[in-house]
């Protein structure tokens, strides 16, 4: 007879065991089945919020390119189409990609753009919601709704009823009443308000009005492509460049300052060592006045044109000045070429020579000759000059008035013959104890 030997680790598992296993198993599955969909409805979530953000962000450009438009009506609905329209926010420009669709549970987006404020510049608020309710497998999905207002932030907002839509936490509402597209529970919302202070720096309004209550700030990024710039206070910036204006009432600029037009109704100050520099011209307007002022507190020191290295002209209708004004080289009259029997130049340092007095003769009747100066070969030749010595009018009860002194006589010949007319031409006579005529000054020029 043999004996059975049963060896314990050759045996299966129990029904117990089995149990317990499939147990452990289906909760596992729920488990990671609940994980899954959670994943995937914050997924959808995330992406209806992405929707409506996208939406509402185009819908506060639109307005703020809108104004002068919206200020006409109190409330102006608007179509997606209307945010993708050329032109829409600046020229040929859309406010909403043309590529944006709503998700498909969304039905659409309505829109309604009202004007608060009561009188012009207009504030603006607008509710963009759903059409169709957030439904799946026919029940109302309140939950996905809220989730998706969450991702928004304060600006995501949903219905819970009939009664209009609320979000920020019951910061802002907007009821059925003015907006009747939020009249159904679970719609997913999105509202704009300039009269929320925070929401101020949406709107940079293009016709003026609204003004901001706070400071923009631009994180150290451009604003580009402006026309004109006005200020009443002050333009501080390393560089300001416009196409066209700056007009401001004080202006400090630590870089550049670049323009076709630099307006200022009060003072341009340029910092010791630098310049204003210009290609073309600076013009000193009708009744004002260029100061080229002097270093202060330097003995000596001058106003300089074209110094260091620099060239240029400096051109004014007018030099007035009221001790000396010295040239260095010349001065040239530019206008003498078109003057009746012109010179042939228009350098008044080669029509003024150096002269250098030789004798002078005393002019004691008409006719009287004098000798004429033997000039180096070097020298421009000869010269004379008669200066009346008395004042013109009557003298001895003769009437002298228009009387004329002059010479004749070509330069290298002589001698030089001195004349003494009165207004009538003939020769002015000397009465007896009278004082001599005139003085005939001879020089060499060189």
């Amino acid at each position: 007879m043999h004996k059975v030997i049963f060896d314990r680790r050759s045996r299966g598992f129990t029904l117990i065991e089995l149990m317990i296993v499939l147990a452990i198993s289906a909760m596992v599955a729920v488990y990671a089945a609940r994980r899954s969909k959670e994943a995937a409805e914050d997924r959808m979530a995330t992406s209806a919020a992405d929707n409506a953000t996208q939406l509402g962000k185009a819908l506060a450009v639109f307005i703020s390119n809108k104004t002068a438009t919206l200020a006409g009506a109190v409330s102006t609905l608007v179509t997606t189409a209307d945010l993708q329209t050329p032109g829409a926010c600046g020229p040929g420009a859309t406010c909403l990609a043309t590529t944006f669709q709503p998700l498909d549970w969304m039905g659409g987006w309505s829109m309604k753009i009202a004007r608060i404020g009561g009188g012009a510049p207009y504030q603006f608020e607008a509710l963009a919601c759903t059409n169709s309710t957030w439904q799946i497998n026919g029940a109302t999905r309140i939950d996905l709704v809220g989730n998706a207002v969450r991702k928004i932030g304060g600006l995501g907002g949903m219905t819970y009823d009939a009664t209009g839509a609320v979000g920020n936490s019951g910061g802002w509402s907007a009821p059925v009443a003015s907006y009747p597209f939020a009249n159904a529970s679970g719609k997913l919302c999105y509202f704009i308000s300039q009269s929320l202070t925070a929401l101020d720096s949406l709107y940079l309004r293009t016709d003026g009005t609204n003004q901001m209550t706070a400071n923009l700030r631009m994180n150290g990024n451009d604003i580009q492509s402006a026309k004109d710039v006005v200020a009443t206070g002050l333009v501080d910036a390393g560089s300001v460049k416009a196409a066209t204006t700056v007009d401001a009432a004080t202006m400090t600029a630590t870089s550049v300052v670049k323009g076709a037009t630099l307006t200022s109704d009060g003072d341009v100050n340029v910092g010791a060592g630098s310049f204003i520099r210009s290609v073309g011209a600076i013009n000193i307007q009708a009744g004002t006045t260029l100061y080229l002022q002097p270093q202060a507190n330097a003995a000596g020191s001058k106003a300089v044109v074209g110094g260091s290295g620099g060239s240029g002209t400096l051109e004014v209708a007018t030099v007035m000045a009221s001790d000396k004004l010295t040239a260095a080289n010349d001065v040239e009259i530019t206008s003498l070429t078109s003057r009746p029997s012109a010179p042939s130049t228009t350098s008044v340092k080669a029509l003024l020579p150096s002269l250098v007095e030789v004798n002078s003769h005393l002019l004691t009747a008409d006719g009287q000759n004098i000798p004429v100066p033997t000039c180096p070969a070097s020298s421009a030749g000869p010269r004379v000059f008669v200066f009346p010595q008395q004042a013109r009018g009557t003298v001895s009860g003769s009437a002298l008035w228009g009387s004329t002194m002059y010479a004749t006589g070509g330069l290298g010949s002589g001698p030089w013959t001195l004349y003494a007319k009165d207004a009538n031409n003939a020769s002015l006579v000397l009465t007896g104890g009278a004082p001599f005529l005139a003085i005939a000054r001879t020089f060499c020029a060189y």
